[in-house]
């Protein structure tokens, strides 16, 4: 049977935006909601080839969970606050709403590096949301498949040439920072510089308060609050020890300052209906995919510890417990 021309079309056309779909289906429709919304980054998802529990933090938390309260993620690698705000705003227009969002801040998302990376924008998928709470719930828009290598060279080079200041480091623009971490010195001495400037990158640029992320993470509890959604929002772990361990005592020390930041912001704006915690230093080394890891990935150890506390965390918030 010869494929008719609408079908054809439907099949060329991009995918509808899969996270804006699964909230759709889960918040939007006639059937009952689940009760616990986790948003989240590449933590959420990540595992290690040597784990032999397989499950990412994200299943690990659903599974607690169960059965006293459903829990759906929405995860996707360097999602960020400007993304969860209008995952949020897209839930407003939809006709249910879930009781409680876990919403994970991530301290290395403020960073230039990841704050000014252009392939990490999501300007497609804020767009499609933006457009989903204009047309009251109604409208998903698809969304094109993005490749890395097809970022306009303008936007590498604007990337690159950014003059950036970080008080533990000699270099001032992002290239400089993006050429050390793709070498592969084999000296022990600038093998150990990488690492170094790789963790002063990542995490200890001056954060102020005026951050457009900052902005952001403000509104988005400012509307949970407004929606009467309950919010457990946590820092993510961080290397900490490694970091020390290649930068220094500095390194702790600027990030404990960026860390404030979030403290201030989130006594501002704490409600009844919000808990807080702090796990940005709590996690030992071992605990993530690698000892020397300038990322947050955790390994089994790490994300089932993470998990029985997102899990505790939501239960307090409920003022209830997993066998009550």
């Amino acid at each position: 049977m010869p494929v008719k021309i609408t079908e054809l079309k439907q099949r060329l056309l991009p995918p509808l935006y899969p996270c804006l779909v699964q909230l759709d289906k889960k918040f939007n429709q006639k059937a009952s909601s689940p009760e616990i919304l986790y948003l989240g980054d590449s933590v959420v998802e990540r595992t290690s080839k040597t784990d032999e529990d397989i499950r990412s933090l994200g299943d690990m938390v659903v599974d607690a969970l169960s059965p006293k309260l459903s829990c759906v993620t929405i995860s996707h690698s360097a999602y960020h606050p400007l993304v969860y705000y209008n995952l949020v705003a897209a839930v407003e227009s939809m006709t249910r709403f879930p009781m409680v969002v876990i919403l994970p801040i991530n301290m290395r998302c403020f960073s230039p590096q990841w704050d000014l990376q252009p392939y990490w924008q999501f300007d497609e998928e804020i767009q499609i949301l933006k457009n989903y709470q204009g047309s009251a719930g109604k409208k998903i828009g698809r969304l094109r498949s993005r490749k890395q290598e097809e970022i306009p060279l303008r936007e590498i080079k604007t990337f690159n040439g950014t003059i950036v200041n970080y008080p533990l480091s000699e270099l001032d623009r992002i290239g400089q920072f993006v050429n050390l971490i793709d070498s592969r010195p084999h000296e022990d001495d600038k093998a150990f510089q990488r690492k170094r400037e790789i963790f002063i990158f990542h995490y200890t640029y001056p954060l102020s308060s005026e951050h457009r992320k900052i902005s952001a993470l403000k509104e988005t509890i400012r509307l949970l609050h407004r929606m009467g959604v309950s919010v457990f929002a946590y820092l993510t772990p961080i290397n900490v020890q490694a970091g020390e361990r290649f930068a220094g005592s500095g390194f702790k020390n600027q990030l404990e300052k960026n860390v404030q930041i979030i403290k201030d912001l989130v006594k501002t704006h704490m409600w009844p209906g919000m808990q807080f915690a702090d796990w940005s230093s709590s996690f030992d080394s071992r605990e993530f995919l690698s000892e020397d890891l300038a990322t947050e990935h955790l390994n089994q150890s790490g994300r089932q510890k993470l998990s029985s506390w997102i899990v505790y965390g939501v239960f307090s918030l409920l003022g209830t417990g997993p066998l009550e």
